[in-house]
């Protein structure tokens, strides 16, 4: 008993100490978590030699800071940074989305992107799609596991349902 007496103050900084630490390596943790993406839906529109993709992209930012993504690439193509007519009918018109898109923090975003004049195959091949963010970051998506791509039918009916969320 007489050596918690002594030692008292020493044993709370201590502690105190160690929570400090802990508490600044998950706020650190947390500011500077990478963003997520996932790829929803891909769908080709073919143009000759050339093929146009558009690409549905689902973003989630877990970290405390908002985040911005300028560009998208798929291996050296740069995604369409203005919006793009993708369907049109008697009621309305739907776009693609316009870059940069802005993310708040631990919110996702869904969005629609055109990647113009892709030579056929490209997106078959090993490749990746690069988001960059803030001023240099980036990540990357795999499209390997998309093969096959849907429909345009079925982007139709996908991007009613986008419009309708929005």
């Amino acid at each position: 008993m007489n050596f918690f007496l002594k030692y008292w103050s020493q044993l709370i900084a201590t502690i105190a100490f160690l929570l400090s630490l802990w508490s600044a390596f998950h706020t650190y943790k947390l500011t500077h978590l990478k963003p997520e993406a996932v790829i929803k839906w891909i769908n080709e529109v073919k143009d000759g030699k050339s093929s146009q993709f558009n690409v549905c992209l689902s973003v989630f930012n877990g970290s405390s800071k908002p985040v911005s993504i300028r560009k998208v690439f798929l291996n050296n193509y740069l995604a369409v940074d203005f919006p793009l007519v993708l369907v049109s009918d008697e009621n309305s018109i739907i776009y693609t989305d316009d870059l940069p898109i802005n993310i708040d923090p631990f919110k996702s975003c869904n969005f629609v992107i055109s990647f113009q004049y892709v030579t056929a195959g490209e997106l078959h091949c090993q490749g990746d799609i690069k988001l960059i963010y803030d001023s240099n970051k980036s990540i990357l998506v795999n499209t390997s596991p998309f093969s096959s791509n849907i429909d345009s039918q079925e982007m139709i009916k996908r991007l009613n349902a986008y419009r309708v969320k929005k």
